[in-house]
């Protein structure tokens, strides 16, 4: 790690009321102070953000007051301006265990192929159904992104802890895209690996509603479509098919497959609430097919290796949950009584 200089990069907007923490909990990274610098990129922020974070004047803080230009060129300016070899890019509601750096550029370093490393995002603890539900999800997702790494097929991260090398890093291009997704799939590009880091922990803070991450997870996938169609050509998921079928996988088979199962299981509720005389071999099966999927899961994850593909599909089921109660929520709120019986 001597000699090598981090670039911590952090666009926000309109985040007064947590900004001077977020820089606090940067700060307080011991290899900050040894070799890092901080760059706060405020994006037309309408509130005290920009003066807030320039309240807290440090040698090697930079805070940049930026006209409203969106996330991805607010941070393409900032990753610009920085002097490091290593980019290490977060939120604003985001924060760092203390061992944070050091355990995600021991890992970006372990493997010389490795061109990107997530970190172990996690959700702040609070009573709200929401939080307990994405506290389920991110313990999904961080076992999937796990098997993932081992099987060289990760292809995606979070923002809010994500570390690369600056020398592989390609600008965003348009206003609606995401370091999220882009940048792992552009590491893939360029022959270059995605590493997951367990031991790297951060944490987010949750979502008020289901409602919130229901509306934030839709704008999500769409944002996700629209920039893969118009970044990626057909020749590049040829050329990486491992990749191609991990991301379409993840990105499509839990919006087609976790609604479907679950229609099929409410069908099989609503006929026996009905008055059907047998129990519905819908719900049966797709009571056993839900147990099977986390079974083969949970096996995957002890065994490892080559059989935790077997537990990449129960992403298609937990990953989620959070969202599909708020939608079960609104169903129920319209259906009218629909599903009582008659």
């Amino acid at each position: 790690m001597s000699g090598l200089k981090i670039s911590y990069i952090l666009a926000c907007h309109n985040e007064e009321a947590v900004i001077q923490e977020r820089i606090r909990n940067i700060q307080s990274q011991a290899e900050f102070h040894a070799q890092g610098e901080l760059i706060v990129a405020v994006d037309g922020s309408t509130d005290a953000t920009y003066s807030l974070a320039q309240a807290l004047t440090a040698p090697n803080l930079q805070v940049l007051n930026l006209a409203r230009l969106g996330k991805a060129r607010t941070q393409n300016i900032a990753i610009e301006k920085s002097r490091g070899d290593i980019v290490l890019i977060t939120d604003a509601d985001t924060k760092f265990a203390p061992a944070f750096t050091r355990f995600m550029v021991e890992e970006l370093l372990r493997d010389p192929a490795a061109g990107a490393v997530v970190g172990c995002l996690r959700w702040e603890d609070n009573r709200r159904s929401t939080g307990v539900m994405k506290r389920l999800q991110f313990f999904v997702e961080n076992h999937i992104r796990a098997a993932e790494s081992r099987l060289g097929v990760l292809t995606s991260g979070s923002g809010a802890s994500m570390a690369f090398w600056k020398k592989y890093y390609l600008p965003m291009e348009k206003e609606t895209d995401d370091t999220d997704t882009l940048v792992p799939l552009d590491m893939v590009r360029q022959n270059r690996k995605v590493r997951y880091c367990a031991g790297a922990l951060a944490w987010e803070t949750p979502f008020l509603n289901t409602q919130d991450e229901m509306r934030a997870k839709i704008r999500g996938v769409s944002k996700t479509l629209t920039m893969v169609f118009g970044r990626y050509s057909w020749r590049f998921w040829i050329r990486h098919p491992g990749v191609a079928c991990q991301f379409w996988l993840k990105h499509l088979g839990r919006w087609l497959f976790l609604p479907v199962w679950i229609c099929a299981w409410l069908t099989g509720v609503f006929l026996v609430l009905q008055g059907a005389r047998s129990f519905p071999f819908l719900f049966v099966a797709s009571s056993f097919f839900l147990g099977g999927i986390l079974l083969a899961s949970a096996v995957s994850r002890k065994l490892g290796g080559v059989q935790a593909w077997t537990g990449l599909p129960v992403d298609l089921f937990c990953a989620h949950l959070g969202m599909m109660l708020g939608v079960l929520r609104f169903l129920r709120k319209k259906s009218q009584g629909l599903w009582s019986p008659r």
